[in-house]
């Protein structure tokens, strides 16, 4: 299923795991567009990500708090799906389920996979029924269905709410739209509306126009207006376009156009460019790569953004960065950037003259698509991951962004000199050693600034990525940047408190905290740096006063729920659990199955249940399989976490509570 992720800058690494990383290698992951090229750049001991914290400054801006909940005491079946029917996937943004039904077709034999939705008070869809999800919004859905003629077709569904009592409410005509796996995005949402490239009685892949329709609150599309961008042929691409507010833009690598819906349209229903118009790229396209991207910030500014790129030096370029692409393989790219804010009602235009490149936006814009990526890191059924992948649009209240970005640092003669050694011999191969002092000159670093709504930078106090939890800030690790070690640090009303120093041996963060009690990861520095497979990381608790509960020896450690957490570690050649109380005292788990965060799933004769970290029983062992879903900052509380349990042929959902 693709949701709809009308990003500018990153990639969505969706179903890819978070590796380990080790603190010398840890890699930041970016794109510079929306391409399928993720970035990433070596961090140094003495680099780490600046970001928000918890702020006893009241300066303008306030950063966004959690609260727990305590463990789990009871798990409730609210859904029984029919038979052979099971849980595709969880949409966090949009708290509705996509489910699946596999069977093989009767005449050909072909296996074949039709799509559903359900939700915590029924299944919308008796059975799945639609052959692809493509994405969903709110109380709606892009579907794609497959009729007698052997051909699929794309629509729009309302599958909950008002209207739907009887059933799916279809609001167009499935017959009309084709569907194009070649250009998914031919019918789409776009931010209020609905948008069809041509429109809905002569759908075009390749239409010179959008046309926007209203969808929410009517039993069919009702026309608004058209943009004469759709399907560039100069370029041999479709313009991306995006509605927020009361403005809508369109771009590509030529050039972005914004719009005012709020405007006369003129003839035809087509918008007119806004006062302000176009933005052309301010580079001349030549044998170098060219990208335009644009985002909003709100009260109706853009970051406008372009780049030239090349994989070899070229008269111009301004920074270089590591590119890594999702089978790991790396390049050096050299590039020059433009970027400025862009106000679409006043035309007023900013900059940051520190700006060597944009690498992300996190704000109210952003936080869906960060939802997304973070519950796919934490629930990923191909690893078990050692501490929580969260939300950074969601650390910061509205009104306020966190505008990510590369600068130069400046580098005298002698730092060039000195740092050549860590030059790869590759490079040193590759290059006269002049162009290997303007590499080093020109390698960016990362930071950040936070913006307010005007787009003036507001000063920030603290030094490192942070949630807040029930009045407690700790480091932590969002889908692109990983944890920073060094001393263990928390925050709270009070202020600064490092609560574990780093030595020569080893390295702390905490990672995450609950009811008082903050989780530790140490990293033994003799381990890290040797290219061993071995990351040299272990788990600890502590009190958010700095008392040791118990020193970092597991090798996993999930947070404290209700005076318990669960530990494991290796012993000889398999791994031991352990239930371990707020003193310290290990109890041994003998029925661990996988460990959750908060729960554990649990065998017994064969069979699966779950308990609680306190090893209270909460769904009993009489399932083939159970998978545990844990999400983060949700709704003000910082962990909530469903189960969903099979038997045979029957899937049942259960809330914990």
């Amino acid at each position: 299923m693709r949701k709809d992720r009308r990003s500018f800058l990153v990639e969505n690494k969706k179903n890819k795991p978070r590796a380990k990383k080790k603190p010398e290698k840890k890699t930041l992951v970016i794109a510079l567009s929306c391409t399928a090229a993720v970035v990433a750049v070596f961090l140094t001991v003495f680099l780490c990500l600046w970001f928000l914290v918890f702020n006893k400054k009241d300066d303008g801006f306030v950063a966004r708090t959690y609260r727990s909940e305590g463990g789990y005491a009871k798990a409730e079946c609210v859904l029984n799906l029919s038979d052979n029917v099971e849980i595709h996937e969880y949409d966090v943004v949009n708290d509705v389920f996509v489910t699946k039904e596999d069977y093989r077709d009767g005449a050909t034999q072909a296996a074949v996979t039709l799509y559903g939705l359900a939700g915590w008070d029924g299944e919308y869809t008796p059975k799945p029924c639609f052959k692809e999800v493509v994405s969903i919004k709110g109380d709606y859905a892009v579907v794609v269905n497959r009729f007698s003629d052997g051909k699929d077709y794309i629509g729009l569904v309302k599958f909950r709410g008002e209207g739907t009592e009887e059933g799916i409410m279809t609001l167009s005509d499935f017959k009309k739209i084709p569907y194009s796996t070649s250009n998914k995005e031919q019918f789409y949402f776009c931010g209020d509306y609905v948008c069809v490239m041509g429109d809905i009685d002569s759908p075009s892949s390749e239409a010179a126009y959008t046309t926007f329709y209203k969808y929410k609150g009517y039993s069919q599309l009702l026309e608004c207006f058209r943009i004469r961008y759709g399907y560039d042929s100069a370029t041999g691409s479709n313009y991306t376009v995006l509605q927020y507010d009361d403005y809508v833009v369109a771009y590509n690598k030529s050039g972005a156009y914004f719009f005012d819906i709020t405007r006369d349209l003129a003839y035809n229903g087509y918008l007119e460019l806004s006062k302000t118009g176009a933005y052309p790229t301010p580079f001349t396209t030549t044998e170098y790569t060219v990208r335009m991207a644009v985002q909003y910030m709100g009260k109706g500014w853009f970051l406008r953004y372009a780049t030239q790129t090349s994989t070899t030096p070229f008269k111009g370029y301004t920074v270089c960065y590591q590119s890594m692409d999702l089978t790991g393989n790396t390049v050096l790219v050299f590039a020059r950037a433009s970027t400025d804010f862009f106000n679409a009602k006043t035309g007023i235009t900013r900059t940051l003259p520190q700006v060597s490149s944009i690498l992300e936006v996190a704000n109210r814009y952003t936080s869906a698509a960060f939802a997304e990526t973070s519950n796919s890191y934490n629930n990923g059924s191909s690893v078990e991951d050692d501490y929580p992948c969260l939300n950074p649009a969601d650390m910061v209240k509205d009104g306020y962004s966190v505008l990510y970005y590369y600068y130069r640092p400046y580098i005298n003669s002698e730092n060039v000199s000195g740092r050549l050694g860590g030059i790869s011999e590759e490079l040193k191969k590759t290059y006269d050693r002049q162009t290997l002092e303007d590499i080093l000159r020109a390698f960016g670093e990362a930071t950040y600034c936070v913006l307010d709504e005007n787009m003036n930078v507001k000063e920030t106090s603290t030094a490192f990525p942070v949630v807040t939890v029930d009045g407690c800030g700790f480091e932590t690790a969002d889908p692109y940047f990983d944890i920073k070690f060094g001393d263990a640090v928390i925050y709270t009303d009070k202020g600064k408190k490092t609560v574990l120093y780093a030595d020569s041996e080893r390295e702390y963060a905490v990672v995450g905290a609950q009811d008082g009690k903050a989780t530790v990861a140490a990293v033994k520095l003799s381990v890290a740096k040797t290219e061993s497979e071995e990351t040299g990381m272990t788990y600890g608790a502590i009190t958010t006063d700095g008392k040791v509960i118990v020193d970092c020896i597991y090798d996993r450690l999930s947070a404290f729920y209700d005076g318990y957490a669960i530990g494991a570690r290796k012993e000889g050649e398999d791994t031991a659990y352990f239930r371990i109380d707020d003193k310290g005292t290990e109890t041994a788990i003998e029925d661990m199955y996988i460990m959750k965060d908060g729960t554990y799933i649990y065998a017994s004769d064969g069979k699966v249940g779950l308990k609680n970290n306190a090893g209270n029983v909460l769904i009993e062992a009489k399932y083939d399989k159970i998978s545990v879903s844990d999400n983060y900052m949700v709704d003000g509380v910082y962990h909530k976490s469903f189960a969903v349990a099979t038997d045979g042929t029957k899937c049942y959902i259960f809330r914990l509570e």
